[in-house]
């Protein structure tokens, strides 16, 4: 990517808020949905019918430890409009405001049963599987070496019987 053509992200300058302000200076802002988290009184109570609530708008991911498969996601984003008061047009009527726009939710609950199974066999076999794969390299490995070893012994003894005749 060309230098002039990368995004310049600016420093927030509203209650340090990650800005997602690229070439356009646009006051977009992301938060939780109902600004859940979000500590400034101001911001909450400036917007009527807000009711954070963790158990609904709090973003979270449950992964299963041994496989590192994600179990259960749920990412909620709320896209937020800075407002500043102007003097100018329709604006005026506004006082300087962080105004939610949209928020959306993604996400899934439950795996299908099939991957349940799968990862259930998975995290039980690995406890049974893995030392049987493990020492049983090794000892089909020296197997091996010991039947190469009796082997090149015959090729040895073959060869000194069959000059000496």
């Amino acid at each position: 990517m060309q230098e002039e053509n990368k995004p310049e992200l600016k420093k927030p300058d509203f209650h340090n808020w990650p800005p997602l302000q690229l070439n356009i200076n646009a006051p977009v802002f992301l938060s939780f949905p109902h600004f859940y988290g979000v500590k400034d009184k101001e911001i909450t109570e400036a917007v009527e019918g807000l009711n954070p609530d963790k158990e609904k708008h709090e973003t979270f991911l449950k992964i299963q430890q041994k496989l590192g498969v994600p179990l259960e996601v749920r990412v909620r984003v709320q896209l937020n409009l800075k407002v500043t008061h102007s003097n100018y047009g329709i604006s005026r009527r506004f006082p300087s405001i962080v105004f939610p726009i949209v928020w959306v939710e993604e996400g899934a609950e439950e795996l299908p049963d099939y991957i349940i199974r799968w990862i259930y066999l998975a995290t039980t076999l690995s406890y049974w599987l893995v030392p049987i794969f493990t020492y049983g390299t090794i000892v089909l490995g020296a197997f091996f070496l010991v039947l190469a070893f009796i082997g090149a012994y015959r090729n040895v003894v073959f060869t000194r019987e069959n000059i000496e005749r």
